[in-house]
């Protein structure tokens, strides 16, 4: 998630089944940068599970049901593994 006017790389490698792109209308352009223009984003490992947890529908499922008190520890260990997979 960039704003502000930031703007992004996205490889050719990535898997455009998964990928979305989002641009406000009007103001939103692309292109295509050469190589020695091309920059990394970084992305802390926090904010990057945060994001994951916020977006992921697995991960959201898997949070929800580890806030069920009902769960027995055996189960809860088990919705921690399917988290960290």
């Amino acid at each position: 998630e960039i704003r502000g006017g930031a703007w992004v790389v996205l490889d050719a490698s990535i898997n455009a089944n998964v990928m979305e792109m989002y641009a406000a209308k009007g103001s939103a352009r692309g292109g295509v940068l050469e190589a020695n223009g091309a920059a990394s984003v970084k992305y802390r490992t926090k904010d990057l599970l945060a994001t994951m947890h916020r977006l992921d529908d697995k991960l959201i499922k898997l949070d929800v049901e580890l806030k069920d008190d009902s769960k027995t520890d055996v189960e809860m260990v088990e919705i921690k593994s399917d988290i960290a997979d």
